[in-house]
């Protein structure tokens, strides 16, 4: 797990790997752009849990305790700054507050 200080913006200007740019800060729901069946998933505070099956930016609003890529690379919008996440992933998160969730179309380049 990497945590970036930067503004989602800025990231989407300066990574020219990604296939995605900044979400729009009033997103309010996931810009669909390539699905699996492969799902990341967010285990939220309130016991609930949300799946996420298609690439694009998914507005959240959640604090989360743990965040599993499974076959999906993107970054995580937080409280603490930004996540960078590549397949695989499993990390705790503590109650971090999640605003946006992206997920990439194709492999994210800070993945090796």
């Amino acid at each position: 797990m990497k945590k970036l200080r930067t503004s989602l913006t800025a990231l989407a200007v300066t990574a020219a790997s990604l296939t995605l740019t900044a979400p729009p800060a009033t997103a309010h729901a996931a810009t669909e752009m390539g699905c699996q069946t492969s799902r990341a998933v967010l285990d939220f505070r309130d016991n609930t849990t949300g799946r996420y099956y298609c690439s694009g930016v998914h507005a959240v609003g959640k604090r989360a305790d743990y965040f599993t890529a499974n076959h999906w690379s993107g970054w995580l919008d937080t409280s603490t700054g930004d996540i960078l996440f590549c397949d695989g992933e499993r990390f705790s998160m503590l109650g971090v507050h999640v605003y946006n969730l992206v997920l990439n179309e194709t492999r994210a380049g800070w993945c090796l």
